[in-house]
C-alpha cells in the first residue's frame, strides 16, 4: 500500500488545543492516518483533504444472532464513519476480530465487507487479528492487509496464524506498536520509542499511536533508525512485568 512503513493513528492530546497541530502534522507527513479514536473529530479537521484513513471496527459482530444481523451491523458501522468524515469511502477499514466468531457471524461480515469493497465504499479490507481465533476468518477473507499486536502478549501470532507474505497473493504485514492499548504518551526516552518503531518497522509496516506534532517527527525520524534488538527486547520484557502485575 505504501513504501512509508510508519502509520500514523491520532489519539486525543492531553491539551485539546493541540489537536489542530497534531492533524497538520500527519497530513503533511503523507502517511496512512487512523482515526479509530475519535472519527467525527478527526474527520472534521481533514474535510477537503486526500489523506489517506483507516479505522478499525467490527467489534460488534460477535453479538450477530444471524448473518443478516452481522450485515446489518457492518454496514451501520460504515455509514456512520463515512458521514463522519464526509467521504463516500475510506481507505482501509479492519475488521478486529477478538474471539472466535461463529459461522453465521463470519459469513455475513465478509459478505457486508465484500459489497462494501465492490462498490468503492472500501478501498481495502483490513484484519486486525487480537488472537490465534482470527484464524477462521482470515481463511475465508479476502484481505489486503493482516495487522497483529506484535506485542509481548502475543509474541508468536504470526506463526500461529500462518500468514503468507510471499505467496501470489501476498498480505500486507503490520503491527501496532506498544505504546498503543494504553493510549499513554511517548517516554521521555525518545531513543527508547524510536528504536521500538524501528524494529517494528523493519518487520513490516507499523501503526504508531501520536498525540501531538512532536509524537508525528519522532515516529517519522525512526523510519529511517537503526533497529537495536536488545534495547527492543528489553521494552518488552518491561511491558510484559506490567502486565502481570496490573
Amino acid at each position: 500500500m505504501s513504501e512509508k512503513r510508519v502509520w500514523l493513528g491520532l489519539l486525543p492530546p492531553d491539551d485539546p488545543t493541540k489537536a489542530e497541530g497534531l492533524v497538520t502534522a500527519a497530513l503533511q507527513s503523507e502517511r496512512l492516518i487512523d482515526i479509530t479514536s475519535a472519527p467525527a473529530r478527526w474527520g472534521g479537521l481533514m474535510r477537503g483533504t486526500d489523506a489517506k484513513l483507516s479505522t478499525f471496527g467490527g467489534q460488534e459482530v460477535e453479538n450477530a444472532m444471524d448473518a443478516n444481523h452481522a450485515m446489518t451491523l457492518i454496514h451501520a458501522e460504515l455509514v456512520q464513519t463515512l458521514s463522519s468524515i464526509g467521504r463516500d469511502y475510506i481507505d482501509v477499514l479492519f475488521l478486529t476480530v477478538r474471539n472466535e466468531l461463529k459461522k453465521h457471524q463470519i459469513d455475513g461480515a465478509l459478505k457486508a465487507l465484500g459489497s462494501a469493497k465492490s462498490e468503492g465504499a472500501i478501498r481495502q479490507l483490513g484484519l486486525y487479528a487480537e488472537s490465534k481465533d482470527a484464524a477462521g476468518v482470515l481463511q475465508q477473507g479476502e484481505f489486503d492487509i493482516v495487522m497483529v499486536p506484535n506485542n509481548p502478549l502475543h509474541p508468536n501470532l504470526w506463526n500461529e496464524l500462518q500468514i503468507d507474505t510471499t505467496g501470489d497473493r501476498p498480505l500486507l504485514a503490520s503491527c501496532r506498536t506498544l505504546n498503543w492499548g494504553g493510549g499513554r504518551a511517548f517516554s521521555d526516552d525518545i531513543s527508547l520509542i524510536q528504536s521500538q518503531i524501528a524494529t517494528k518497522a523493519h518487520f513490516g509496516n507499523v501503526l504508531v499511536g501520536v498525540r501531538s506534532a512532536e509524537e508525528v517527527k519522532i515516529a517519522i525520524d525512526a523510519e529511517g533508525a537503526q533497529p537495536d534488538p536488545v534495547v527492543d527486547r528489553l521494552l518488552e520484557e518491561a511491558a510484559k512485568r506490567r502486565s502481570r502485575h496490573s
